[in-house]
């Protein structure tokens, strides 16, 4: 009996040991979004000029910023990394964005790696290596990175840093530089997926089914392992900034999806979603996978992934990054009068759209497919709608503005139809009748009335010329478009 059942244990430790056999994950091993205000993993050193590198914010957004304008000396200053280890990984690659603005002679950005910097004093006592990035062009165009494989660089203590130079202090002589979401990620062994992504090439505008395995999950805790419901709480990386959107797991998505997973009734639990509509981040976001983790309706039994130190962390989920366009214009005028006028519109979507649909309610014509349309005319007084639809291979987007244009109704400061006689009109030689016309027309544009030389007949060839004149009047502002109409 004992030798049976030590057969059996061996059995299993093969089965079990055939089950769990290791693959490759992808890990983010270091991110930064400067949110917190601070230059957060990072920090400045100084080689020339008080214009150091800095955390700031624009319109809610954070970031690190390099300005030599008006410093005391042309800037030379560095933002460097804490240190990092990628001797556990394999296949590590560093993103991050970059925009800037002014010009100087150089390019005045570098991004630099070194393996032997001792984390502090002068950077120039270290060795340091260039990395190829994409720049942005200017003009503060957040522009990504791409890709930028480090693999060939190993060791405990590994730094990146972003050299920044000028060659003066005033424009002309200093280019703003501003850097955000850095994100460094990398390949390691682990084991088997608690969690698989359906279709496996999916962007965050797709739609796409997760199926969890709590047999494969890591536990903080009690396993999930035959719980009768699992919810998932999730949100995504967007840049460099993990869990962004969040959606609670006792909540609903933005478009009002439970965060319930289904039972497959084999152990494994899914979920079908797409994340653009789930977690409600705006069209063109540069979406590069999804954060989870798992529970049972509380926060007691959660289930997570394994990371290669042997311990729990949060699911990420990559995902292709896609770039849907956003849709948005401008025109040369929305504003016309009565008498109408013509407006051209100019597209200002950005991703690269391939294909506009525009509408004008109370225009003419009232849609077109040109990328900036010209000569689109309205004369009827009234305000109006304009939609603009924009498509890419990644997906499509819509502007609404809503009573953009306005076309004023026409008013009347001073008008005279006769119909009472001359008024306060006058005449200066020859004649001029008030009456009903009896010859010519045979009668008044408007009402019995009208103004003639002579109502019954011909004016003689040799009378002198003649001038009807109005009484004074104030003519409107040029703002106000005025006219004269007869």
């Amino acid at each position: 009996m004992k030798k049976a059942i030590y057969t059996l244990s061996v059995v299993l430790v093969f089965i079990l040991h055939s089950l769990f056999a290791f693959s490759q994950y992808t890990y983010v091993l270091m991110t930064e979004d400067f949110y917190d205000g601070t230059l957060g993993s990072f920090w400045q050193y100084s080689s020339a000029s008080d214009k150091d590198w800095h955390n700031y914010e624009y319109s809610g957004s954070y970031f690190a910023r390099a300005q030599g304008y008006e410093g005391d000396v042309p800037s030379d200053d560095w933002l460097i990394s804490s240190p990092l280890n990628l001797d556990d990984y394999e296949n590590e690659t560093l993103t991050f964005e970059t925009a800037k603005n002014y010009i100087d002679i150089i390019e005045g950005l570098e991004i630099l790696i070194s393996t032997d910097y001792i984390g502090s004093g002068d950077p120039y006592i270290a060795t340091w290596s260039t990395l190829s990035a994409t720049l942005s062009p200017g003009s503060w165009t957040w522009t990504p990175s791409g890709d930028i494989d480090i693999s060939s660089y190993t060791g405990s203590s590994l730094y990146i840093a972003f050299h920044y130079e000028s060659t003066g202090v005033i424009n002309d002589e200093c280019t703003t530089w501003e850097v955000d979401n850095i994100m460094i990620t990398g390949e390691s062994t682990g084991p088997p997926p608690a969690i698989s992504i359906d279709p496996p090439d999916a962007t965050a505008y797709d739609e796409i089914t997760l199926t969890f395995d709590p047999v494969f999950a890591c536990d903080e805790g009690v396993s999930l392992e035959g719980t009768p419901v699992v919810f998932m709480h999730s949100g995504v990386t967007i840049g460099g900034a993990v869990w962004q959107y969040t959606v609670d797991y006792n909540s609903t998505g933005s478009n009002g999806q439970s965060t319930l997973l289904t039972d497959n009734g084999d152990g494994t639990y899914s979920i079908t979603f797409i994340p653009y509509e789930f977690y409600g981040f705006p069209a063109g976001d540069t979406v590069k996978g999804i954060n989870a983790v798992f529970n049972n309706g509380s926060w007691s039994v959660v289930g997570k992934d394994h990371n290669p130190s042997g311990g729990c962390w949060d699911f990420y989920i990559p995902l292709v990054q896609a770039l849907p366009p956003v849709a948005d214009f401008t025109s040369d005028k929305t504003t016309l009068y009565a008498n109408g006028g013509n407006i051209n519109f100019t597209d200002l979507s950005i991703n690269t759209p391939t294909f506009w649909t525009w509408t004008f309610e109370g225009g003419t014509p009232s849609s077109s497919t040109n990328q900036n349309p010209a000569n689109i005319y309205y004369d009827t007084p009234g305000t109006y709608d304009v939609i603009l639809e924009v498509f890419n291979a990644d997906g499509s987007n819509t502007v609404t503005k809503t009573n953009y244009i306005f076309v004023a109704p026409y008013t009347t400061d001073w008008e005279e139809d006769w119909e009472t006689g001359i008024g306060d009109w006058w005449v200066t030689d020859g004649t001029w009748e008030v009456g009903v016309p009896t010859s010519g027309p045979m009668g008044a544009y408007g009402g019995l009335n009208c103004a003639a030389t002579i109502l019954d007949g011909d004016y003689s060839d040799y009378a002198d010329d003649s001038h009807l004149v109005s009484p004074w009047f104030t003519v409107p502002s040029a703002s106000e478009n005025p006219r004269l109409r007869f």
